[in-house]
């Protein structure tokens, strides 16, 4: 496993694919900072709808193996910046 860290800025986009083979993603939106977090999957008709993370918070997602990586996921800067914190295998 390796790890990947990697900021973004404010107007920025990073978008998780499984090609990558991410298996944890760790997200801390920085003080005076704040961004979203969206997923591509629909459950029944519902569409994922973007999750904001506003200054000092953070979240972490972790795929269930290293065969099934995390996907469709994307990371947008609104103000600030954003640390990622990315475990590939």
């Amino acid at each position: 496993m390796q790890i990947f860290t990697h900021t973004i800025n404010s107007g920025e986009t990073f978008l998780i694919t499984s090609t990558l083979g991410v298996v944890q993603l760790s997200v801390v939106s920085n003080p005076s900072s704040s961004g979203t977090i969206l997923g591509d999957f629909t459950v029944g008709s519902t569409p994922s709808s973007p999750v904001t993370l506003s200054a000092g918070q953070g979240i972490t997602l972790t795929s269930t193996s290293p065969q099934s990586p995390l996907q469709g996921i994307t990371l947008y800067c609104t103000t600030g910046t954003m640390d990622l914190v990315l475990a590939v295998s």
